[in-house]
């Protein structure tokens, strides 16, 4: 649903990232469904709407994200 996607990419915009940046984010990890369509619409929301200050990665696997997120 597009106006689904556009209203959270507008609270992730004006919501989470001021956070993240006040917080001293670097970077975040993503657990994703395994199924493709949802994936890519959580993807490409993260994509558009992410500040270049992030490192974003998506992983099907908390164990794998946790790893990253450590390193």
């Amino acid at each position: 649903n597009p106006v689904t996607r556009v209203n959270l990419q507008s609270w992730v915009d004006q919501e989470i990232f001021p956070q993240f940046v006040q917080a001293g984010l670097r970077k975040y990890a993503i657990i994703v469904s395994q199924e493709m369509v949802a994936q890519l619409s959580i993807e490409q929301t993260m994509e558009e709407s992410q500040a270049s200050n992030f490192q974003v990665r998506y992983f099907d696997d908390s164990e794998e994200a946790m790893r990253w997120l450590i390193a």
